[in-house]
């Protein structure tokens, strides 16, 4: 149950289970410093005080990630598509789209751009790429929480 996260800059974060939640330190030294707890059809990323920095709720047909409890102005990463996962904002304008193909997956900007694309398993997770305003260590974190619960 522990995860392991490599970053692009070659630090790695490591998650591990402690009763109801995962707590996230740096594997290269140092306590804790970032925590997960599951709940009722999604999860939390808090600090380890318990301040919420992200809500993520997860439906059957969409992902929603917002950074307050009410779940107010979300993101949702829209996954009712065969093919593909369309990444919402608060208005519901198209900001991104994950588009699956057969030996990978493309996460193309509204204008059709590709800005990422690798060789990995059919995942709404990616579309937790394009969240600018989350930090890049929180949105490696919330898109390893959604790949371990198979979404």
């Amino acid at each position: 149950n522990a995860l392991e996260i490599v970053l692009p800059n070659g630090d790695r974060l490591v998650g591990d289970p402690k009763g109801d939640k995962r707590k996230y330190r740096r594997a290269s030294g140092g306590p804790p410093f970032l925590e997960v707890k599951a709940g009722d059809g999604g999860f939390k990323l808090r600090t380890t005080d318990g301040k919420l920095l992200w809500k993520v709720k997860i439906a059957e047909d969409k992902i929603k990630v917002s950074d307050n409890e009410e779940n107010a102005n979300p993101w949702s990463l829209k996954t009712k598509y065969e093919d593909k996962v369309k990444v919402v904002d608060a208005s519901d304008n198209e900001i991104a789209e994950v588009r699956f193909y057969p030996d990978k997956t493309k996460v193309k900007g509204p204008d059709g751009t590709v800005l990422w694309e690798c060789a990995a398993r059919r995942s709404a997770a990616f579309g937790v790429l394009v969240l600018d305003r989350v930090p890049e260590e929180h949105r490696a974190i919330l898109m390893a929480e959604i790949l371990a619960r198979r979404r």
